[in-house]
């Protein structure tokens, strides 16, 4: 009884389909690892926070004015670092004088009044 061709079986082309699942599938675990790797980190770090007594919203006491003055003080930090953070923004862009007065521009001199321009 004679063999089947190669051919016929499919050995030669299944081989190549095997290998491009199996690196498909390589991919989808190493990429499924990292997923978990991160999510194992914000959940450390949540935890910490939470642990450590961060101040937020949901761990403010009302009844607890020391709690409340510790939270707007946090607040307001962040306030702070978020302004500096846009008047830097604002001052390279040109719009704000480093003493953090609007810099007037004014109209140019095509579009006054009384001049010859067309649109």
């Amino acid at each position: 009884m004679s063999r089947p061709s190669r051919a016929v079986t499919g050995r030669k082309t299944q081989a190549p389909v095997r290998r491009a699942a199996s690196r498909r599938l390589e991919r989808l675990e190493a990429g499924f690892r990292e997923l978990r790797s991160k999510l194992e980190r914000i959940q450390k770090t949540l935890d910490s926070a939470l642990s450590s007594g961060a101040l937020s919203l949901s761990t403010v006491d009302p009844e607890n004015l020391d709690s409340v003055r510790r939270f707007e003080a946090a607040r307001l930090r962040d306030a702070g670092r978020r302004l500096r953070a846009e008047m830097k923004t604002l001052r390279a862009a040109g719009a704000i004088d480093a003493a953090g007065r609007r810099v007037k521009r004014g109209v140019p001199p095509d579009m006054r009044e009384g001049t010859d321009c067309d649109l």
